[in-house]
């Protein structure tokens, strides 16, 4: 093989991984809404659809929990048919989602390492090994 064959051969590995690599790109800034590709998509922003649960009674029908906003819709879905049967709103600790906690600043922090008293437990098996070791 000489030169020029391998340097071919470099090249279109090249191009091939370059390809590769744009069209992962692609799909995770343009194809987030793409169905099967939740692994490799972005994240979006929370939706204000979703199916939280979903149960099959059996191959053709099947209950499913939505959420809209504030709201819980019970389905039933039967082939081509889709009955409401019950419907509430969320709790309000599920309505909205609660803020990060705010870092504590170091000095309290500190505070909980402070150095604290063994367990008695801790402190007659250390005293008993002291006593050992000595004699």
């Amino acid at each position: 093989m000489d030169l020029v064959s391998l340097m071919r051969i470099v090249g279109a590995l090249a191009v091939v991984l370059g390809l590769l690599g744009g069209g992962v790109w692609a799909l995770r800034r343009f194809g987030a809404g793409v169905p099967g590709l939740a692994g490799i998509a972005a994240p979006r922003a929370r939706r204000r659809l979703e199916v939280a649960e979903r149960l099959a009674l059996d191959p053709k029908r099947s209950v499913v929990l939505l959420r809209a906003d504030t709201r819980e819709y019970v389905v039933l879905l039967a082939g081509d048919e889709a009955t409401v049967l019950g419907e509430g709103d969320l709790p309000a600790v599920m309505a909205e989602p609660e803020p990060a906690p705010k870092p504590t600043p170091l000095a309290l922090v500190t505070d909980d390492y402070a150095p604290r008293p063994l367990p008695l437990a801790l402190q007659l098996s250390s005293a008993w090994h002291a006593r050992r070791d000595a004699a």
